[in-house]
């Protein structure tokens, strides 16, 4: 069974990728192909390309599968029958260009994020990958717009799970680690037969190699840009956990954070292992460290916005305009009482951060809190700039709480005069 997503649209260019390699061996191809080319000068490959794409273009009707059926049809059956989706269209003209030498590949394209819907073939001719649509009327090299994922088969028709995106890929090797418990568990009732040894063990091996797959992605993704900007941006954490609590605590959550993907990980394993009970030990223990751990991640984030806003402003406006020197000359000027002192010092250090290139976002929310020390001074007995500053955005926020809570009554004794 194929599965649905985007595993299961890897699974249909493999089964395409081998129809056409097929159909490329067939004789009524091969001669369909030579006499739609016939009449062109000798090497005129792009000639080729056009006069069989033209042909699966026009000459095969576009018609849909039947309904919650994904189907898929040889050459052969596809010219027979004069018709076929954008699936069958592109099988046969894969097939047809095969059959004269030329390479192909399929692309499976989506208009949505995360779901694919249609897939079209393109030849590779002149340097360059060429599109081939077959079911609208447009040239050689036309190619639909607004795409928002894209896949293509591979070379090998090698099912990889490589680009595929974190829970879908999870989901996937979740459910064929199911599979494999459920063939463990017929293999090992008295009444199983070597049919059933064999195929638990058959299934064992695919999961296993699906986890070499993903293991392999995963590393491959470790040393991408992505991640190296991200290793980047940790360094700076750490740097600026030194002198800031908040950051520090950021920092723990990204530690945490990888500490439960290879807590996951693990569990992936294991569950495509034969059932021990050691193995059904360490499953239960990683997820009851995993519930625990999302309980506490919603206890942080219900207890610290504040604490989140302030570590945005220390990350994204101190370390552009000044560091650690800014940092602790606000708190300094602040635990004396000087608050006109430690608002220039800010200043400072937010003009330098836009010139730098800081983010809108962070320097609206900077240039707020620096305002709003003079209305609503913070404690001078905190211990770091980051506590002072929570505390200044704190008493504001209780300051218009009070506000409100006055505004509301008065304003309905207000509209009862006037009526």
């Amino acid at each position: 069974m194929i599965p649905s997503g985007a595993a299961g649209t890897r699974q249909t260019l493999k089964l395409m990728s081998q129809l056409a390699r097929a159909g490329k061996k067939s004789p009524p191809v091969r001669q369909l192909a030579v006499d739609l080319t016939r009449y062109l000068p000798q090497k005129d490959w792009l000639g080729e390309i056009t006069a069989l794409h033209e042909f699966v273009r026009d000459k095969i009707r576009y018609v849909k599968d039947t309904r919650n059926v994904e189907t898929l049809h040889t050459a052969e059956k596809i010219l027979d029958n004069g018709a076929g989706d954008c699936d069958d269209k592109s099988i046969l003209l894969a097939s047809l260009l095969e059959s004269l030498g030329h390479k192909t590949r399929f692309v499976a394209i989506g208009f949505r994020p995360g779901r694919f819907s249609h897939v079209y073939v393109e030849t590779y001719h002149a340097g360059k990958w060429i599109p081939l649509e077959t079911t609208e009327p447009v040239n050689v090299g036309w190619s639909p717009k607004n795409v928002k994922v894209k896949m293509y088969s591979s070379n090998d028709d090698k099912v990889t799970l490589g680009d595929l995106g974190g829970k879908r890929v999870k989901a996937y090797l979740a459910n064929l680690a199911s599979q494999v418990q459920a063939a463990y568990a017929k293999a090992n009732t008295p009444e199983a037969t070597p049919e059933d040894i064999a195929a638990a063990q058959k299934l064992a091996d695919q999961y296993a190699a699906e986890m070499a797959n993903y293991d392999a992605a995963a590393a491959k993704k470790a040393k991408s840009l992505g991640a190296k900007l991200k290793a980047m941006q940790e360094k700076k954490i750490s740097i600026l956990a030194k002198i800031s609590p908040s950051s520090h605590a950021h920092l723990q959550q990204i530690e945490r954070t990888k500490k439960i993907q290879r807590l996951q990980d693990e569990a992936l394993h294991l569950q495509g292992k034969a059932p021990t009970t050691e193995n059904q030990a360490r499953l239960n223990a990683i997820q009851a460290t995993i519930q625990l751990d999302a309980k506490k991640s919603k206890k942080y984030m219900k207890e610290g916005v504040i604490a989140a806003t302030i570590a945005s402003i220390v990350i994204g406006i101190f370390t552009f305009g000044g560091g650690a020197a800014a940092v602790q000359g606000a708190y300094q000027a602040l635990k004396q009482g000087a608050i006109q002192a430690a608002q220039n010092i800010l200043k400072s250090a937010l003009v330098a951060a836009i010139a730098k290139g800081a983010l809108p976002k962070d320097s609206k929310k900077a240039q707020q809190a620096i305002n709003d020390l003079s209305n609503y001074p913070p404690d001078p007995n905190l211990p770091n700039l980051d506590s002072m500053l929570a505390d200044s955005q704190a008493k504001k926020q209780a300051a218009v709480e009070k506000t409100l809570t006055w505004a509301i009554p008065a304003g309905a004794i207000a509209l009862l005069f006037l009526i």
